[in-house]
């Protein structure tokens, strides 16, 4: 999810990644919308072993949840032991009332470190901020603008308050290596001590701790220029803004974090690929980010007993990456964001405004999840399934909940008596035993509901690869399908729909056994394969049982 300022600065402000790096910040949730997150368990402080993550992902690859264990005094609320730590079943109830919030890098509402200082806000956190000195009075102005208040406020309808605004030039450790030039620099003057630890010295007087800390800054003076033609002095400028600050804070401030508290700093999938354009160093810088990143949630596990991550969330149309700009067309950060659009799994414009509008959209009933079965089949994401009055609007008495990490929103709420849930527990990316497992009862559970005369909404996380697989094996099981007739409607009622290799190969297995259990005998029995159709697509290609790959 990404940010653009085009319309309303409430648009740039509630992208859903955001909220999701707010859950990673806080040891709740990392889900990324179209971006996947892989996960190592890294060690961690001897009273929690096991705890630390390391969180890298790309900007095309399939969406992805995952957990972090809770430590120290953070309380997660409505969660259950998973796989060895704990997954939030609520990510919208967290409360983080008490906690302080120190978010570096903010200096206006376009970018990632504002929205996820909203995020922050609305989860009841105490929001304190670094900004840049040269900006830092303009940024002040800013937030004093009426054009302001709507990007300020919550989804409760209060606005969003924070508590303070220090000075941060995050490439200067202490006073003494701060050099003559910028001490006379104008654009510094007035605004106190701005070195790193003079700011871990005032927000440690002013806050007595940080439960959160979030590095949300990078610069590269030489960016828009190749590899090859950077200089010595832009690239280590861009290594000393970008990397080494991630290091200095965490060493800094660790020392006035609470135990179990969560430092989380932004990457960018240059580190580890070829992205031409984002140049000057950069890429250098963000590879180094992540490299820190595993050492530092070793040493300042260790050390200080808290969490350090990072999370690439893809990229976004903020001040700072609009100023890279292109080659007389389109800017680097509008090719980024379309290259994206184009390949990832989960098609959609990575803009705020976009995102905003689905929210809303899907809260007024415009946009809900996909009619695949003349009304009565629905498919979906797990937002569709936590709106109540859209479910009661839809006539949705049976919710299918195909996930592991997702909650039954209303299972226990009195006002939705009439919904009746059945909850497959599916593990995402490769962690089940088996979804072709769940299909008998998901079968057994759409077949009552019908026979009532009820409607069924079907859905995971994303609605895009447990759901899905579970959709077409219903459409197999319940309508006669085959498993290319299923697979081709739900991609032309659901393009996001995209199950997983592990789920393809137990459609494939279940239409296997479902065409010998019909009888035709395995001579005469067709196998499937998946091949590459138009724009790299998988689809499923009939072939003649004999020439089928073998299936285990």
């Amino acid at each position: 999810l990404t940010m653009a300022s085009q319309r309303q600065a409430r648009m740039r402000s509630t992208s859903l990644r955001a909220l999701c790096a707010a859950g990673a910040v806080t040891g709740l949730v990392a889900c990324g919308f179209s971006a996947a997150v892989s996960f190592a368990a890294l060690p961690s402080s001897a009273s929690n072993p096991g705890q630390q993550l390391q969180v890298q992902s790309g900007a095309a690859a399939p969406a992805a949840c995952a957990g972090w264990g809770a430590s120290g005094d953070m309380e997660l609320t409505q969660s259950r032991s998973v796989r060895g730590g704990n997954i939030a079943r609520k990510a919208m109830t967290l409360d983080l009332k008490g906690k302080v919030a120190f978010i570096a890098g903010v200096a206006d509402t376009s970018g990632y470190g504002w929205a996820i200082a909203r995020e922050l806000a609305n989860a009841g956190a105490t929001i304190v901020i670094g900004t840049w000195p040269p900006v830092l009075k303009m940024f002040e102005m800013t937030l004093k603008k009426s054009s302001t208040a709507e990007a300020m406020k919550l989804d409760d309808g209060s606005m969003m308050e924070i508590s303070k605004v220090y000075p941060l030039d995050a490439v200067f450790d202490v006073p003494e290596d701060v050099p003559d030039d910028i001490k006379a620099n104008k654009r510094y003057a007035g605004v106190g001590g701005f070195t790193i630890q003079e700011v871990v010295d005032a927000v440690s007087k002013d806050y007595g701790k940080v439960d959160i800390l979030v590095h949300s800054l990078a610069n590269g003076p030489e960016v828009t220029k190749p590899l090859l033609e950077t200089s010595r002095k832009g690239y280590l400028a861009a290594s000393s803004a970008s990397a080494y600050s991630m290091v200095s804070m965490v060493s800094r401030f660790g020392k006035i974090m609470t135990r179990g508290g969560s430092v989380m700093s932004l990457s960018y999938i240059a580190a580890e690929r070829t992205i031409p354009g984002y140049g000057g160093g950069m890429s250098s810088a963000k590879a180094q980010l992540e490299s820190d990143t595993r050492t530092l949630a070793w040493e300042a596990g260790r050390k200080y007993g808290i969490r350090v991550n990072t999370i690439s969330a893809g990229p976004l149309k903020s001040r700072a990456a609009s100023a890279i700009g292109g080659d007389g067309g389109k800017t680097f950060i509008e090719r980024a964001i379309d290259y994206s659009v184009a390949n990832a799994p989960l098609s959609e414009p990575l803009y705020a405004e976009y995102a905003l509008a689905r929210r809303r959209a899907m809260e007024t009933g415009e946009l809900w999840a996909s009619d695949i079965l003349d009304g009565w089949l629905w498919l979906g994401s797990g937002q569709n399934a936590s709106l109540l009055p859209q479910l009661k609007a839809r006539g949705i008495t049976h919710v299918l909940n195909c996930a592991d990490d997702v909650p039954n929103f209303h299972e226990a709420d009195p006002a939705a008596s009439f919904l009746t849930y059945c909850c497959l527990a599916i593990a995402d990316f490769g962690g089940d035993a088996g979804s072709r497992r769940t299909f008998p009862a998901a079968a057994a559970f759409v077949s009552e509901a019908r026979a009532s005369g009820g409607r069924v909404l079907v859905h995971c996380a994303n609605g895009s690869n447990r759901s899905a697989t579970v959709t077409m094996a219903l459409l197999m099981d319940t309508q006669g399908m085959t498993l290319a007739q299923a697979w081709a409607l739900v991609k032309a009622r659901r393009p996001a729909a995209a199950p997983l290799a592990d789920n393809r190969a137990q459609l494939l297995q279940h239409e296997l056994a479902t065409t010998a259990a019909a009888g035709a005998g395995a001579g005469a029995a067709a196998a499937l394969s998946m091949e590459e159709g138009p724009g790299g697509v998988l689809v499923p290609v009939q072939a003649p049982h004999a020439d089928a790959p073998a299936l285990t």
